[in-house]
């Protein structure tokens, strides 16, 4: 279904459909205003109330009428139209603040990337039309900022390995809550988390049973987590140690 709209949107923002669609309207506000004119005209005659069946008084009225029936489509359009313009405004601001918390992203400071991370979670709350896209930047940026997980990390090696974060970096978990929160929308592709080192992080409150946890290390998490983790079967590496 929101394939089928996404591409009737397509098309409707063609040239060639905006200019027949113009057309149309300007057709349609012709044909408006000549019936407009001839019911106010002709409007006593159909109610039957010319020559002696009706006095000026009840032509008045009937004409009245009329007019109050156009206002009243010309109030309905005009709320039509201001809440197209609405809706097209409050898109334009939902927009521009994801842009932002994009630059915010890719800042090196630690609190703009907090707030943007935080400004995309609103971003998601508002506007469904944005929920897909903001899963996805905040999925790439979750795997940018985490080290991949090393399930044998023991095992010897003959080049030197750097050492792994004993809990995720702030912006890690706040990417985390914020993914766990998400309103449970209909998503077009799989939450990816698999692979990631994300030992000790704080998943008490976090809802990822639809994500792809697989050969995630989650070591040190919560009795809670643990028994998530066995019933989802998703994880290779996953202890209660506390």
């Amino acid at each position: 279904m929101r394939r089928v709209r996404r591409r009737t949107e397509f098309e409707l923002a063609r040239p060639a459909v905006r200019g027949a669609g113009k057309v149309l309207a300007g057709l349609g506000l012709a044909a408006f205003a000549a019936t407009y004119a001839v019911a106010l005209w002709k409007m006593p005659a159909w109610m039957g109330l010319q020559g002696k069946q009706g006095d000026a008084k009840d032509r008045h009225n009937a004409r009245l009428l009329v007019v109050s029936a156009g206002g009243a489509v010309v109030v309905a359009v005009s709320l039509l139209y201001t809440a197209r313009s609405y809706r097209l405004s409050r898109r334009g601001q939902v927009t521009d603040r994801f842009a932002k918390a994009l630059e915010r992203l890719s800042s090196t400071d630690i609190d703009a990337r907090l707030g943007g991370i935080h400004a995309l979670a609103h971003v998601a709350a508002d506007s469904r039309t944005h929920h897909d896209d903001v899963v996805e930047v905040l999925e790439a940026f979750l795997r940018r900022r985490t080290p991949v997980a090393r399930p044998d990390d023991d095992s010897p090696s003959l080049a030197p390995r750097p050492p792994l974060p004993e809990r995720p970096a702030a912006d890690v978990q706040a990417t985390l809550t914020t993914l766990g929160a998400r309103p449970r929308l209909l998503e077009r592709r799989t939450l990816d988390l698999s692979g990631l080192h994300l030992r000790q992080a704080r998943l008490a409150v976090t809802n990822l049973h639809t994500a792809n946890l697989q050969g995630v290390d989650l070591m040190r998490q919560t009795c809670r987590v643990w028994t998530w983790c066995v019933r989802t079967c998703r994880t290779r590496f996953c202890g209660a140690r506390r």
